[in-house]
């Protein structure tokens, strides 16, 4: 498997310090890509680019902002080369070297009998197969049990009044089949219950709340009387105006949210989809903040539904 060097220096390099969590994430994930090649494949600037957003899970319409900020810092080229490649990264390190030199090493002491050698060399080629498929039969089970041990303290929680424990279980099962989309964490389990409880105490029932939900294949529980984004005034919003940076600066022009006011596309996002009440481009947003984190997942997802959260920015208990 392709990897590459990382230093400890990386907590307090300078240039690192000044981006932002998601943009360090962002140029790990540049690291990556150029570690296993794909930086240096022959294409275009812009298929290359497309190919960066695809990987890194970045929406098409802010990747061009995401590079200029890696571009600033003094990070990558506008190639999306990082500056310090060669400089951090042995050649050493490459395994096609360390092959070939292992080769190397092989054709000058081998001896005269090259049968036997050959048979002593698939006898150790079997045997390290064999030691292979051993540690993957025990390391696969010791990755999935940590997470089979949360899905079932999960779905062990106390629950309020007006939410069923049957409800909870579907509920429970849905989302676990969605970990990849959106984590699943006890803090976003929690934050899930006091939501279904709050829409309960609102009149929509927990069993209305949560066959919505997965009937739409929402990671989110939200009215199902949903407040869909109106125009009123000014150019037509697009029907699926979540979907463009366009559609989203049309939609909050008429909601009268202010982009300027706003460091990052991301948050200008959020607060147009809050604004524009529950619905589809709430549940995309919190996928591709997910993918990135689960910890700005649930601060999403609370600020979507209201939750309070602490000093520390953790969601209440339930």
């Amino acid at each position: 498997m392709p990897w590459f060097r990382m230093y400890t220096d990386f907590l307090n390099d300078p240039k690192m310090i000044s981006l932002a969590f998601e943009d360090q994430r962002h140029f790990i994930g540049v690291l990556a890509l150029k570690g296993e090649g794909t930086l240096d494949n022959d294409c275009a600037p812009e298929l290359l680019t497309r190919i960066v957003a695809q990987r890194l899970w970045i929406d098409h319409s802010v990747v061009g902002e995401v590079k200029r900020r890696l571009v600033a810092a003094g990070l990558i080229d506008e190639n999306w080369q990082p500056l310090a490649w060669e400089k951090r990264q042995m050649r050493s390190d490459s395994s096609t070297e360390r092959v070939r030199a292992h080769r190397e090493k092989a054709k000058q002491t081998r001896n005269d009998d090259e049968t036997l050698q050959e048979r002593s060399s698939n006898a150790l080629d079997k045997k390290r197969e064999e030691e292979i498929r051993e540690e993957e039969s025990e390391t696969k089970p010791a990755r999935r049990a940590p997470r089979v041990a949360l899905h079932s303290q999960i779905r062990s929680l106390e629950l309020p009044g007006g939410i069923p424990a049957d409800v909870w279980a579907m509920w429970c099962e849905h989302r676990e089949a969605k970990t990849k989309e959106a984590p699943w964490t006890l803090a976003a389990a929690k934050v899930s219950i006091k939501r279904m409880a709050k829409l309960a105490s609102e009149g929509q029932a927990a069993d209305v709340t949560v066959e919505e939900a997965v009937l739409r294949g929402w990671t989110g529980l939200f009215p199902v009387k949903q407040q869909g984004a109106s125009s009123s005034g000014g150019a037509v919003v697009p029907a699926d105006w979540w979907k463009s940076e366009a559609g989203y600066l049309e939609l909050g022009k008429q909601l009268g949210v202010d982009r300027a006011k706003f460091q990052f596309f991301e948050q200008y996002k959020a607060r147009v989809c809050k604004l524009a009440g529950p619905g589809e481009w709430m549940e995309d947003l919190l996928r591709a903040v997910g993918r990135e984190s689960e910890e700005r997942y649930e601060a999403l997802y609370a600020y979507f539904n209201d939750i309070p959260r602490d000093k520390n920015g953790n969601t209440e208990a339930a």
